[in-house]
């Protein structure tokens, strides 16, 4: 999107918040949770507050979660030594960091509480700081390109949506298809699909104003983030 490769697709939140004066949210939708989000995790040695001075491995995954995780510890004044690495597995003591932060199916099915003290949901604890819910990912359009061709954005969003609606329609289908491939308990995978909305009402907009503020305040975007829609 940002080299103009791409005309319509879904961003993470953190890329968008770089770019707002160059593209366009399109409404309605998003990858979002309000509190526990599962798959986006820090497994600590030390409870949160004790981490600063230690060493965090973070990884090179996600540009909205390692940004989140950044303004957790700069809301709570935690100072940590931030590495960002491959994850892997860490299943040797000797290779373990203080903390490191785990997402996607690793998170998932990769029995951290039985490696790490302390195992914490980025979601969670956002929710915990903001009382809102967090906003992952959402779909964007450049804007020169909505400007051109409006008529085959319109249809572009009405796809997505459409397919928004079938995936939901069809849960039960991908709770199975995803319970085999990562070989996890049905309930977990029931559990995590439960947790995921992927709508952008009001309240997913003001929590995106929040993480956009708080990001600018802290230095982590050079200029200050907005909202524009389609």
């Amino acid at each position: 999107m940002a080299e103009g490769k791409l005309d319509i697709s879904p961003v993470s939140t953190g890329a968008y918040a770089r770019h707002t004066d160059q593209w366009l949210i399109l409404p309605d939708l998003s990858i979002s949770c309000h509190g526990s989000v599962m798959s986006v995790l820090l497994a600590s040695k030390f409870p949160l507050d004790d981490l600063d001075g230690r060493r965090v491995l973070i990884t090179s995954e996600s540009g909205t979660a390692v940004l989140l995780l950044k303004l957790i510890f700069a809301m709570k004044g935690i100072k940590p030594r931030m590495h960002s690495g491959p994850v892997g597995d860490r299943s040797e003591p000797a290779d373990r960091p203080d903390a490191v932060m785990i997402i996607g199916d690793r998170a998932l099915s990769g029995k951290w509480e039985q490696k790490y003290d302390y195992l914490m949901d980025l979601g969670d604890m956002w929710l915990q700081l903001s009382g809102l819910p967090i906003v992952f990912a959402v779909w964007a359009v450049r804007k020169s390109f909505a400007g051109e061709h409006p008529d085959r954005v319109k249809q572009m969003t009405d796809l997505f949506r459409q397919s928004c609606r079938m995936g939901q329609s069809h849960m039960d289908q991908i709770i199975a298809h995803g319970t085999k491939r990562l070989d996890l308990d049905k309930n977990r995978v029931q559990a995590y699909f439960a947790a995921m909305q992927y709508d952008l009402d009001g309240k997913k907009q003001r929590a995106l104003m929040a993480f956009f503020d708080g990001l600018y305040e802290h230095g982590m975007i050079e200029r200050a983030a907005r909202l524009s829609f389609l």
